[in-house]
């Protein structure tokens, strides 16, 4: 039998298909991921390897030990300037959300290694080496290199680790955060005049990663940032709640940036006299919409706080697009879409596309905010297709609330969706305790962590 496709739906698999950038695309594919993770291992496994094979000979078991690590911890350390350079060939098979956290467990694990690789050294020479632990301490505390790159280290894991604790304001850390090239410098200088002469393959290497980590640097911290990233400027500034807006931007050049529904971008806006940081905001419009790009900015920080005080004309530059939170690297056959406060701007993204592309799966939203005047965007959720329903849950309703009431639970996600839930992928978006919770529950409802998709911009 013939089947008749609507014309809306053709159109909106024709659009579907331009958007992906077809230079990245089989960087997308999971199989590029997994080569990736495999040449990061053989990269700061290299250097005891060429040790191997050059037949370098560490005597005793602890003083190879001690070396190794001392190798491994540095490689990581040099490799961690890409990880942290928003690669795009990088970005593509994982998403930038992963990349940071891989990207902050790398950086504890070489913390963990540099740090035995002097204590490891030291039962060397209390004993194989019958020198004494007081010679010992007095080898280590003579080596200044190692000191200044291990306290250095130190400092960066701590405050990364302990950044909301302390107080520390962001754009403070984040500089501090990249002068910790200095441990990778230090630290090269350290293993090249520490003990015995490298083998000219193993020098070879290790002014090859100090040499990558430089140029990466200079690449991501300068030349992108004065260069490399795109012009925009801002066309209006749209109130959505009391403390939220959207700014409507467009590109100096007319190029757009082809993004998927739910990706974010880097963004920095030239306004003279305000406060301008670089964040990473998620592109709310559809990207078959218009205007070419939204953002939607709820004031929350110090830079954020003032972005009310934007006006139309000022500057902006941006990075990306990032990230894998889009259904369109999925194969989804319905959709479940869990949003609170501001977390529902990719989802906007999403639902966007799909009323924009006349897509007619089934789709079901529940959003949560506390109060009735934060939700953002209702009329327009509102006005949504009838394949897609929408439900809000407030944790202060006011009294002729006729909603949901409460945090979103299992028993919120049952009553609203619980007929998807065998077959609709989920995309949930929030803060960090609630997307927890909200994955705890959905994993209760017997949904696989498989069909679970959420990013976190948190550190």
């Amino acid at each position: 039998m013939l089947r008749i496709w609507p014309l809306g739906a053709v159109i909106g698999q024709m659009r579907r298909e331009k958007l992906p950038d077809n230079r990245l695309r089989k960087m997308e594919r999971p199989i590029w991921g997994y080569l990736l993770l495999c040449l990061y291992l053989i990269l700061i496994l290299l250097l005891p390897l060429l040790a191997h094979l050059t037949r370098t000979v560490w005597p005793g078991l602890f003083l190879g030990a001690a070396r190794a690590l001392g190798l491994v911890g540095f490689s990581i350390l040099a490799i961690q300037v890409a990880l942290g350079s928003r690669l795009k060939f990088i970005d593509r098979p994982w998403g930038m959300d992963r990349v940071m956290r891989f990207h902050k467990w790398a950086a504890i694990g070489a913390f963990v290694m540099l740090l035995l690789h002097p204590l490891t050294l030291l039962v060397t020479y209390a004993h194989p080496m019958d020198l004494g632990y007081a010679t010992g301490f007095a080898m280590l505390r003579t080596n200044y290199g190692g000191i200044i790159a291990l306290a250095s280290l130190v400092a960066v894991v701590l405050s990364a680790l302990l950044l909301k604790k302390i107080g520390l304001e962001y754009q403070l850390w984040r500089y501090a955060h990249k002068g910790a090239l200095i441990v990778v410098v230090v630290g090269f200088v350290h293993g090249l005049r520490s003990g015995e002469a490298m083998p000219a393959p193993m020098q070879v290497y290790f002014w090859a990663l100090l040499l990558a980590a430089l140029f990466l640097f200079f690449y991501s911290n300068i030349y992108m940032k004065l260069w490399g990233r795109s012009r925009w400027r801002v066309d209006a500034i749209i109130p959505e709640t009391h403390d939220t807006y959207s700014l409507a931007l467009r590109p100096h050049n007319g190029e757009p940036l082809h993004y998927r529904p739910g990706q974010f971008v880097q963004l920095r806006l030239d306004r003279p006299g305000r406060p301008s940081e670089e964040h990473p905001f998620t592109a709310s419009a559809s990207p078959t919409g218009a205007p070419p790009l939204t953002v939607t900015i709820k004031e929350s920080g110090d830079f954020t706080d003032t972005i009310s005080k934007t006006r139309p004309g000022d500057g902006a530059r941006i990075e990306g697009p990032f990230g894998r939170f889009s259904f369109q690297f999925d194969s989804p056959v319905a959709f479940v879409f869990i949003a609170g406060g501001v977390g529902i701007t990719p989802v906007l993204s999403m639902l966007r596309f799909l009323r924009d592309t006349g897509d007619e799966r089934r789709a079901v939203l529940i959003y949560g905010n506390h109060t009735e005047a934060d939700i953002i965007a209702r009329g327009e959720l509102e006005a949504m297709p009838a394949n897609i329903e929408v439900y809000h849950t407030l944790n202060a309703p006011p009294e002729d609330w006729d909603g949901l009431k409460g945090h979103v639970c299992a028993d919120t996600i049952e009553e609203c969706a619980g007929d998807l839930l065998t077959e609709a992928d989920i995309y949930l978006c929030g803060p960090p305790p609630m997307m927890h919770s909200v994955t705890e529950q959905l994993k209760s409802l017997g949904v696989p962590r498989r069909r679970i998709h959420s990013e976190r911009f948190a550190l």
